[in-house]
């Protein structure tokens, strides 16, 4: 069995105490919930970096409450849903939050599907390929801290996000102040529902070995956009033939996370590729969760410790807690070092590869094409997008928006293959719907590997070709190669501790509009400073909520809470995009957070553009 404590599961969970009606709107007031999940510090001893496993009897209350109102919601929408599919990260608070939430649905009537601990992307692909499974609970907090735990919804289609969220959302908010929430949870956690727990327990093994299968099927579909088998095992010849001549050897840190139980190693041994792993048992978390700056240190120093002993091993990856991110690493075989690559990089790397796969498959410039990301995402994005004939929308923060949006433009007639978020380094490939660190890899291999026939150019040579490039090209170039070929830009990096800011802002809309006066009386001192330095000369205002993107200043250009992402783009004299600076108070930790973009290698003007938006904040914040 690969679940980390597979002895705790057997150990039923009770409410010592009821809490009151106080007690629990208390423990709930610190709870963060939106469309990209709902997450709070869970360890009874509030310390966010906890290992406890002991949820406190308000936040089990909490919990229970959650899974009524996912209950009733799934009723109301989806009346012909039965089975529903839970599972966990590895975090530590997973198991007692798994079991008081199945135990409430079978409590409701469900048919209750449990895989233990398992990866997001296998979960969700496993609900889709399954013809019995209608949605379900997936508990993680992503990449917060290991104190922290949280709850994703799923229908049949994927995440539930948008107006469903919202609906979720407001039905949680009234379920959790009624009085009777706390005798209604104590009904939860009979004698009964937990004996039906551990019949669902019994056949955890055997749906997760179903799991696994459903996701390999999955994957070899979106890694090699064929839905005939034929057309995957034609993909996978390619690279094992490939593999051959040039061999491959993968490093991973899985950092204790739900990917040590899921098909990674299995997978690329298939196709001849070969794996080296560090911290590879469930749930012991050997360092921070988020697989950028310092936490990938690890995986970089393994890498390059692995390559002076075999030339091959030239490529590796650490995924988040929940395995839905994983961000990469890779020898500058110029230098013989290994390298961390940024995640703007990293989403840069996958788009571009992907869209040369789109040519390699035959999507040619006269089909519609479209790509969805998120506001923060790198403009580097429209550059490569513009080689290939692809148009670029925005939407807000959260993997769920920018799924929306790629949906809305595919019921316009655009193919997207393509969609995620620069600013995490989260790629999303089609027909998935979630982040997927496979995709990731899978993608770069493919560049690495498709070679040039005279029938059909490689990948690498198909980017090289439109865009231009006057760098040498080669029959199968190397990493450091693809990465030079790639659009020059400096971008604040999520991790960095100058994206995050402490803005006390309850009303958005109040505190946009003073920034937005603040920004045209700094544009005005500074306009001609930004022309002589940058050639900066002019600027546009884009706001972002949900699956919009609005181009304007002031209030008309927001609605709601104006919670959204507010984006300035800079221009040049040409009217080329130079870069930009965003800001949005985060929807899942409670900071704020900023971003400088700018076109060039010229680290200064990234640090000059994210300063001058800092200033701009701090004089908003002194006029409230």
């Amino acid at each position: 069995m690969t679940y980390p404590d597979i002895e705790r599961l057997s150990v039923p969970v009770l409410l010592t105490d009821l809490p009151s009606p106080e007690q629990i709107r208390h423990s709930f007031s610190s709870m963060i919930l939106s469309a990209s999940g709902w997450r709070k510090v869970f360890a009874s001893d509030g310390d966010e970096h906890s290992t406890s496993q002991h949820i406190s009897d308000a936040d089990l209350v909490i919990l229970i409450t959650a899974a009524r109102v996912f209950s009733k919601f799934m009723r109301e929408h989806f009346p012909e849903a039965s089975t529903l599919l839970t599972a966990a990260d590895t975090r530590p608070t997973g198991i007692p939050a798994a079991q008081v939430m199945i135990r409430t649905l079978l409590h409701e009537g469900w048919n209750i599907t449990y895989l233990g601990s398992a990866a997001v992307p296998e979960v969700i692909a496993h609900n889709m390929m399954s013809h019995e499974i209608h949605g379900g609970i997936y508990i993680s907090a992503s990449h917060n801290p290991l104190g922290h735990n949280g709850i994703k919804f799923f229908a049949s289609a994927g995440v539930i996000g948008g107006s469903m969220s919202a609906q979720l959302i407001a039905a949680m908010e009234a379920a959790v102040t009624d009085p009777e929430a706390s005798a209604a949870a104590g009904s939860v956690l009979t004698e009964n529902t937990f004996k039906e727990f551990l019949q669902v327990l019994d056949h955890m093994e055997k749906e997760k070995l179903l799991s696994e299968e459903s996701y390999r099927q999955f994957t070899g579909l979106t890694i090699s956009g064929s839905t005939c088998l034929c057309g995957q095992d034609d993909l996978y010849g390619l690279i094992r033939e490939s593999l051959q001549s040039s061999p491959l050897t993968l490093m991973i840190d899985f950092n204790g996370s739900a990917r040590t139980t899921s098909i990674d190693i299995a997978l690329f041994q298939s196709l001849g590729i070969s794996v080296k792993t560090i911290n590879d048992f469930p749930g012991k978390t050997a360092h921070g969760i988020i697989p950028e700056g310092e936490n990938l240190e690890p995986c970089r120093k393994a890498l390059e410790e692995a390559y002076a002993a075999d030339p091959s091993c030239i490529l590796g990856y650490m995924p988040d807690n929940d395995g839905d991110r994983g961000n990469i690493v890779y020898i500058e075989e110029s230098t013989g070092t290994a390298k961390i690559m940024e995640a703007q990089e990293v989403f840069s790397l996958v788009f571009m590869a992907e869209s040369a796969y789109m040519r390699y498959l035959g999507h040619g410039p006269e089909s519609p094409l479209a790509a969805a990301v998120n506001c923060p995402t790198s403009m580097r994005i429209e550059e490569i997008a513009g080689a290939f004939g692809i148009d670029v929308f925005r939407g807000e923060v959260g993997e769920a928006n920018v799924v929306n949006l790629s949906d809305n433009l595919r019921a316009q007639g655009c193919t997207v293959r393509v969609l995620g978020e620069g600013s995490n380094g989260g790629c999303i490939i089609h027909p998935s719907v979630v982040r997927d660190p496979l995709n990731t890899l899978f993608s770069i291999i493919k560049l690495l590997t498709i070679p040039d026939t005279p029938a059909k150019p490689g990948l690498y040579r198909i980017w090289h070709t439109l865009s231009g490039s006057k760098l040498p090209v080669h029959q199968l170039p190397s990493l450091e190669q693809i990465l030079n070929s790639l659009p020059s830009y400096r971008t604040t990096a999520a991790s960095d501790s100058r994206a995050l800011m402490q803005v006390d802002c309850p009303d958005q809309e109040a505190f946009k509009q003073r920034w937005e006066n603040c920004f045209l009386d700094s544009w005005e001192q500074r306009k001609d400073e930004l022309r002589r330095r940058y050639d900066i000369a002019s600027w546009r205002e884009f706001n972002t909520e949900g699956t919009e993107s609005r181009e304007g200043m002031g209030s008309k250009f927001r609605s709601g809470r104006s919670s959204g992402g507010l984006r300035i783009v800079l221009y040049d004299q040409s009217g080329t995009p130079s870069g930009f600076i965003w800001m949005r108070k985060s929807g899942t930790e409670p900071v704020f957070r900023i971003l400088a973009d700018a076109r060039g290698d010229d680290p200064d003007k990234e640090a000059y553009l994210l300063d001058w938006q800092r200033e701009i904040i701090e004089n908003a914040k002194q006029q409230q």
